[in-house]
C-alpha cells in the first residue's frame, strides 16, 4: 500500500497537468488572435494611451498608483501591471493584449483546479473550465486592454478560493492567511472582489462545515472589515470622480425592472451563446420607453428562487453554481448606479459569474446522462461540438474588439438609432485616416439624431481639415443656430470664419464667446487678432491694450509692432516669409529643405535668435542633438531672456543622455514661467 500511494499521486498529478495543458492549448487555438487588437476609442484613450500612471514605472509613479483614485476606481495593482507591460516590451499595446490573454488562460486553469479539488470529478471540472475560457460572453474581458482589472482581479480571486477551499478541508491556518493574502491582491486589482466573503460561506456550505459553530463566523471578521473598507473606498472613488453624474433619469421602480432585465439577460446569454454586444445603451438613449420585456423580466426573481431552492434540496453543487453566479453579478446590476456608466449592462460583468452557471448546466447534464462522466466517444463528441460552437463564436467576437470601427459597427448593427455609436465609429475612422467613412458617419448621425451637438462640431472640423471650406461653414452655421450656447461650436466657427476671411461672421462668433465667458481674457485677444487681420489695427490695439497684467496681450502687441515693421521693410518681410515656410516644412518632416531655408535666413540675419531655436528643433527632430544644442546655445547667447530656449536646450540634453545639464536648464526654464513636468525637476533633486 505504501508503494501504491506515490504512484497514484503521480498519476493524478499527470492527469491534472494534461487537463490544464489542454485547456490552455485549446483556449489559445480560439483566442490567440486577441493579441493583435489595437487601441480602442472606448476608454483605452484614458487607461492606456493617455494614462500618465502607466507611461513609466518608478517609485513616484507607483506611489501615485497606490495613493490616488483613477477614473472613479481604486485599482492600483491593475495600473501597476499595465505599467509593467511597457517595461517588459517594446510594443506595449501587444504586451497589454498578450498579458490579458495569459491572465484569462490562467484563470481557466484555476477554475479547473478549484472544481477538481472540490468535486474530484474530472469531466465536470474540465468541461466547466474549458467552456469558461471559450465563452463568447468573456471575450470583452480579455480582448479589451482597459479590462486588465477584470482578468487580473479574477486571477487572485480564484487563488483565494483555492486557498480557502484547502483551509475548509484541512483547517490549516496557513491556508486561511493565504486566502486573505490573495483576497487583498484581488481587491487591489478591482473592488468587485468584495464578494469573496459570501463565496467563502458558499465554500463552507459545499464542504459541509458546521454553520452552528461560532468559529466559522469569527474567522471571517478580518475579511468583513477588509471588504467593508474597500466598499467605502470604491464609493468614495466614484463620488470623487463622477459626483452627481451618478444620478439616473430612472425612478427606483424603473431601476428594479432594468436590473431584473439585466439579470435575465446575463442568465440567458451565459447558457445560450447569442445576443452579445460591445455596448448596451439604456432604452431612453434610444428614444424608447420600458416595454413588456422589462416588466416581464421581474419574473426572474421567483424563477431563480425556485430553481435555487430545488437545487438546494437535490444538488448542493448546482446550488453552489447558482449562488456563485448570483453573488458575482448582484452588485453589477446598476440598481444603485454603480458601477458608473451610461449603459445598462456589459458582458464583462459576467466574467467570473459565468463559472457558476456553466457549472450548474454541466452538472445538470451529467446527472441526466451519467455515462458522459467517463471519457468515451459520446463525451468527446458532445464536448467537442460545444467547444467548436462556442470557440468559433468567440473568434468572431474577438474580431469585434479588434479596432474602434468594428467595435462600434457591432453596436450600430443592434442599435441603428443610437447616435453615440455613429459618432464613436466616425472618430475611430478619423484616427485610422479613413476620412471618407468618418464624413459619412457624421452625416448619418446628423440625420439620425439632429440633437447630437458633437456631430456638427466634428463634421465641420473634418471638412475644414479636408479644405472643404464651404461645407465646413454650412455645417458649423447650422450647429451654432441649433445650439447657440455651445462654446466649442462657436469657437470652431470663429476659426473657420477667420480662415475664410468671413470677418463679419467671425466677429459675431467672438462676441458670442465673450458674452458666454466674460472673464476669459483670451477671448478678447482672439477678437483683437481677428480685427488686426481684418485691417482694423487701431481698433484691435485698443481692445488688447485694455487687458491689464496679461503677458499674452503684451506679447501680441509686440508681435504687431514687428509685423508693422515688416510692412515697412520688404527685405525683412521676405525673410519672415522664408522663416514661416521653413517652420512649416519642419513640421511636415521635410527637414533638409527646412534646414536650407534656415541657413539662408541666418546668413542674412546672424543675430536672429528665433531662427537658431527653430533650426535647433529641426536638428532635434532628426536626432542630431549635438547640432541642436549648439543652435539653442547660440540662440540663448543672442537673447538670454527667451524662456522656451532653456526648455528646448534641456530636452536636447536629456535626449542626449546628459541629465545633469538637462536638470539645470529644466529648473531655469521653470523659474522663467515655462510649465515643466514636476517629475523632471523632482528627478533632478
Amino acid at each position: 500500500m505504501s508503494k501504491a500511494k506515490p504512484v497514484e499521486q503521480k498519476k493524478n498529478k499527470n492527469l491534472l497537468l494534461f487537463f490544464s495543458a489542454t485547456i490552455v492549448l485549446v483556449g489559445l487555438l480560439f483566442t490567440y488572435s486577441s493579441i493583435n487588437g489595437g487601441l480602442l476609442n472606448y476608454d483605452d484613450e484614458r487607461y492606456i494611451s493617455g494614462n500618465e500612471l502607466i507611461e513609466n514605472l518608478n517609485l513616484e509613479i507607483i506611489q501615485k498608483q497606490f495613493t490616488s483614485y483613477f477614473d472613479g476606481h481604486y485599482h492600483p495593482l491593475s495600473l501597476f501591471s499595465l505599467a509593467l507591460d511597457g517595461k517588459l516590451s517594446k510594443n506595449p499595446i501587444r504586451a497589454h493584449h498578450g498579458i490579458n490573454l495569459l491572465f484569462h488562460l490562467a484563470n481557466g486553469v484555476l477554475v479547473f483546479l478549484f472544481l477538481r479539488q472540490l468535486t474530484q470529478r474530472d469531466i465536470l471540472s474540465f468541461s466547466t473550465a474549458l467552456l469558461f475560457v471559450l465563452h463568447p460572453i468573456n471575450v470583452e474581458s480579455f480582448a479589451w486592454m482597459t479590462e486588465r482589472k477584470n482578468v487580473q482581479y479574477s486571477f487572485f480571486f480564484l487563488l483565494s478560493m483555492l486557498s480557502y477551499l484547502k483551509y475548509s478541508e484541512t483547517d490549516q491556518k496557513k491556508s486561511l492567511l493565504l486566502a486573505y493574502f490573495w483576497a487583498i491582491l484581488s481587491l487591489l486589482s478591482k473592488a468587485q472582489a468584495v464578494v469573496l466573503l459570501p463565496v467563502f460561506f458558499l465554500i463552507d456550505y459545499i464542504t459541509n462545515r458546521n454553520f452552528k459553530s461560532p468559529k466559522i463566523y469569527f474567522e471571517k471578521l478580518p475579511a468583513l472589515l477588509l471588504f467593508l473598507g474597500f466598499l467605502w473606498i470604491t464609493s468614495a472613488a466614484q463620488e470623487d470622480t463622477w459626483g452627481e453624474l451618478n444620478n439616473s433619469n430612472y425612478s427606483q421602480i424603473d431601476k428594479l425592472f432594468l436590473a431584473s432585465h439585466s439579470f435575465t439577460s446575463y442568465f440567458i446569454k451565459t447558457l445560450v451563446p447569442f445576443g452579445y454586444n460591445a455596448y448596451y445603451p439604456y432604452p431612453n438613449d434610444l428614444g424608447l420607453e420600458l416595454n413588456y420585456l422589462y416588466y416581464a423580466s421581474i419574473l426572474i426573481i421567483p424563477f431563480f428562487l425556485l430553481l435555487s431552492w430545488r437545487s438546494f434540496k437535490s444538488s448542493p453543487l448546482q446550488f453552489f453554481g447558482l449562488l456563485f453566479f448570483f453573488f458575482n453579478v448582484i452588485l453589477l446590476l446598476k440598481f444603485f448606479n454603480v458601477p458608473f456608466g451610461n449603459y445598462q449592462m456589459a458582458d464583462r460583468y459576467v466574467y467570473l459569474a459565468s463559472i457558476g452557471l456553466i457549472l450548474f448546466a454541466f452538472d445538470l447534464i451529467l446527472k441526466k446522462f451519467p455515462e458522459l462522466e467517463r471519457i468515451n466517444q459520446n463525451t468527446l463528441v458532445g464536448l467537442g461540438a460545444i467547444v467548436l460552437l462556442f470557440g468559433f463564436i468567440t473568434k468572431g467576437r474577438i474580431k469585434v474588439w479588434n479596432n474602434s470601427q468594428s467595435l462600434w459597427t457591432d453596436v450600430i448593427n443592434d442599435y441603428p438609432a443610437y447616435g453615440h455609436a455613429y459618432n464613436m465609429r466616425a472618430l475611430g475612422a478619423l484616427a485610422a485616416g479613413d476620412l471618407k467613412t468618418a464624413k459619412r458617419d457624421f452625416e448619418l448621425l446628423m440625420e439620425i439624431d439632429p440633437d447630437f451637438e458633437e456631430s456638427y462640431l466634428n463634421l465641420a472640423i473634418l471638412n475644414y481639415r479636408s479644405n472643404r471650406m464651404s461645407e465646413a461653414i454650412k455645417v458649423i452655421e447650422k450647429g451654432i443656430s441649433l445650439f447657440p450656447e455651445n462654446v466649442q461650436l462657436i469657437e470652431a466657427g470663429y476659426t473657420i470664419f477667420v480662415k475664410n476671411q468671413a470677418y463679419d461672421k467671425a466677429e459675431k462668433s467672438i462676441n458670442a464667446l465673450i458674452s458666454l465667458e466674460p472673464e476669459n481674457l483670451n477671448r478678447l485677444l482672439m477678437k483683437g487678432q481677428m480685427l488686426y487681420e481684418r485691417g482694423e489695427k487701431e481698433r484691435a490695439r485698443a481692445i488688447v491694450s485694455e487687458i491689464e497684467d496679461f503677458n499674452e496681450a503684451t506679447l501680441l502687441l509686440k508681435e504687431w509692432d514687428r509685423l508693422d515693421g515688416l510692412a515697412q521693410n520688404p527685405i525683412q518681410a521676405d525673410l519672415d516669409k522664408k522663416f514661416k515656410k521653413a517652420s512649416e516644412m519642419g513640421k511636415r518632416g521635410e527637414y533638409e529643405a527646412a534646414q536650407k531655408l534656415f541657413d539662408e535666413i541666418i546668413l542674412a540675419e546672424p543675430d536672429n535668435s528665433r531662427v537658431y531655436l527653430n533650426r535647433g528643433s529641426n536638428y532635434a527632430f532628426q536626432g542630431k542633438f549635438q547640432e541642436a544644442i549648439k543652435d539653442y546655445l547660440k540662440g540663448i547667447e543672442i537673447n538670454p531672456n527667451e524662456p522656451i530656449a532653456y526648455f528646448l536646450l534641456a530636452t536636447a540634453y536629456k535626449d542626449l543622455g546628459d541629465n545633469a545639464n538637462a536638470c539645470i536648464n529644466y529648473k531655469y526654464a521653470a523659474t522663467k514661467g515655462i510649465k515643466v513636468d514636476p517629475s523632471l525637476i523632482k528627478d533632478c533633486n
